[in-house]
C-alpha cells in the first residue's frame, strides 16, 4: 500500500519559520516508532537540499566515521582526516554557506549508547555551530531518551532547542484517505483497533474486511504486528514485564489504582510511579469525574488502540496463538468487538469530534460519573453559564427513549446552569431528532 502523505500543516510550518531564520536554530521532533517523523522530515528537505542522516547503535565512533563519510559523498569532496566529532561538524559548518538543514535522525540511540553525547553537542553547538546558518533538527523515537537527553532541564541541551515537536497520530477524519472503500463504520473501527499511527495503517489490506486484517496482521503469528506491542515496550521501559501485567489490568477493566493493585499483587504505594511512566509516553491516561474537583479519585485508561486491543483480544490467548490456533480467539473477537469499539468510539467522540458539533468553546470537556450514574461527555462553558450533556452510542439509537434516560442523569448533576442542552450521538438513529447526530451526519460535519 502507497501511503497517502498527511499534511502535518502546523508541524512543517514550525519547521519553515526556523528554516526562514538568519541564524543557528535547533529543532527537537521526538514521537513514538512509525508514527511518521521521518517520512514528514524527507518531505520537508525534498527542496532544501539539506543533509539527512540516520545515527544507529553502534556507538559514537563508527556513527562519527559513517557521519563524515556519508556528508562527504552529499557534498562531493574527499572525508576529512579527524574522526573528532568537534572537527566534523566545524568542516560541516563551513561547506554552508546557503541556509542548511542538518537532521540527526534517531538521536536517541546515540544518547542510549553514549550518555555523554548530549553535553558534546552543547559544546560543539556552542562553539562551532551558533555562527553557522545551520538548521539542525534532532529526531528520535525514544520518547524517554530524547526527552532525558535533549528537552529536560538537567539535559545539558536545555535552553539550546529553537522548539520542539511530539508528533501525535493522525487525526480520525483522515483515515478516509488511507481507506477510501471503507465505510464510516469500518473507519471507526480500523481506529478502535489500530490507532491513526500511519505505519499501522499502510500495512492493512483495503479490500479485505477489518476483521480479516486484524486476524492477518494481529492475530497471526506471523503478522507485521504480532510482536509489536513487546517490542515498544522493551524499547521505552527497563521492566516491561511489571509495565505489562498494568496495562493487562487497565486493559481488563481494572480502572481505580486499588483494582489494579488487587490483581498486579503490586503494593498501592508502588504503582503510581509505573502509572506515571505509562502516562509520559502516551500510552495509559488519568481520567477525573468533571464534578471532581481535587482530582481525588482518578480512573486510569489505555490510551493507545493498539495495546488496549493487544492485552484484551490477544493476550489472554498468547498460547493459542503462538501455536497458530486462531479458534478461541476469533470466536472472543467475534463476541467482544462490537462492545470494544463502543468504548472506543466514546472516546474519539470525547477527545476528537465533539468540538465539531457544539456551536461554542467549552473551557472543559469531560465525563461524570457517580455511583450507577455516567455521562459520557459534559461539555461546559462557564463564562456564559451553559453546558451540554452527551450520550454516545454505538447501536441503532431511539433517540426518544436515550434522550430521556440523559434528562433523568442531569437531574442528578450536581452543577446548575443556565442554558442546558442534551445530544445524542449514534452509529444509526431510528428516527430523526433535533437533538441526535448519527456517524453519517458527524462524518458530513467534520468535512466541511
Amino acid at each position: 500500500m502507497v501511503l497517502p502523505f498527511y499534511d502535518r500543516k502546523n508541524e512543517l510550518g514550525s519547521l519553515e519559520k526556523l528554516f526562514r531564520s538568519d541564524r543557528f536554530e535547533m529543532m527537537v521532533l521526538y514521537g513514538r516508532r512509525r508514527i511518521g517523523k521521518t517520512y514528514m522530515l524527507k518531505k520537508f528537505l525534498d527542496d532544501k537540499g539539506g543533509f539527512y542522516f540516520l545515527c544507529d547503535k553502534a556507538g559514537t565512533r563508527n556513527n562519527t566515521i559513517r557521519l563524515k563519510r556519508e556528508f562527504a559523498r552529499h557534498s562531493g569532496e574527499p572525508p576529512i582526516e579527524s574522526d573528532e566529532l568537534d572537527d566534523i561538524f566545524r568542516y560541516i559548518a563551513g561547506r554552508t554557506d546557503n541556509r542548511m538543514v542538518l537532521v540527526l535522525d534517531e538521536f536517541s540511540y546515540l544518547v542510549e549508547r553514549d550518555p555523554s553525547i548530549p553535553s558534546v553537542l552543547q559544546r560543539i553547538i556552542d562553539e562551532i555551530l551558533l555562527d553557522s546558518n545551520i538548521l539542525l533538527v534532532l529526531c528520535g523515537s525514544s520518547i524517554s531518551m530524547m526527552e532525558e537527553g535533549a528537552l529536560s532541564s538537567r539535559s545539558p541541551l536545555y535552553g539550546r532547542r529553537s522548539a520542539h515537536i511530539r508528533l501525535g497520530p493522525i487525526p480520525f477524519v483522515n483515515l478516509s484517505d488511507f481507506f477510501p472503500k471503507y465505510c464510516t463504520e469500518d473507519l471507526v473501527r480500523v481506529h478502535s483497533v489500530f490507532g491513526s499511527v500511519p505505519y499501522h495503517l499502510g500495512i492493512l489490506d483495503g479490500s479485505k474486511t477489518v476483521t480479516g486484517n486484524i486476524e492477518d496482521v494481529i492475530m497471526n503469528r506471523h503478522g507485521k504486528l504480532f510482536e509489536e506491542t513487546d517490542f515498544q515496550l522493551k524499547q521505552e521501559l527497563r521492566q516491561p514485564d511489571v509495565y505489562k501485567t498494568i496495562l493487562s489490568s487497565i486493559a481488563g477493566g481494572d480502572t481505580r489504582i486499588v483494582d489494579i493493585s488487587d490483581r498486579t499483587r503490586i503494593e498501592k504505594q508502588d504503582l503510581p510511579k509505573y502509572l506515571i511512566r505509562l502516562i509520559s509516553l502516551g500510552l495509559v491516561k488519568k481520567e477525573f469525574s468533571i464534578t471532581d474537583k481535587k482530582g481525588s479519585r482518578p480512573h486510569y485508561v489505555v490510551d493507545d488502540n493498539l495495546i488496549d486491543f493487544w492485552y484484551r483480544f490477544c493476550e489472554p490467548f498468547k498460547s493459542d496463538l503462538e501455536i497458530g490456533d486462531l479458534e478461541a480467539p476469533m470466536a472472543n473477537l467475534d463476541a467482544n468487538l462490537n462492545s470494544y469499539v463502543g468504548k472506543k468510539f466514546e472516546q474519539l467522540v470525547r477527545g476528537q469530534l465533539i468540538r465539531y458539533v457544539l456551536d461554542y468553546v467549552p473551557d472543559r470537556i469531560g465525563r461524570f460519573w457517580k455511583g450507577e450514574i455516567e455521562i459520557d461527555i459534559v461539555a461546559v462553558d462557564r463564562r456564559v453559564d451553559r453546558c451540554t450533556f452527551i450520550e454516545v452510542k454505538w447501536s441503532k439509537a431511539d433517540p426518544s427513549r436515550e434522550l430521556g434516560k440523559l434528562d433523568g442523569k442531569i437531574e442528578m448533576f450536581p452543577w446548575k446552569f443556565r442554558k442546558v442542552k442534551r445530544i445524542i450521538v449514534a452509529k444509526e438513529l431510528k428516527a430523526p431528532c433535533e437533538d441526535c447526530i448519527d456517524l453519517r451526519t458527524l462524518m458530513s460535519i467534520l468535512r466541511r
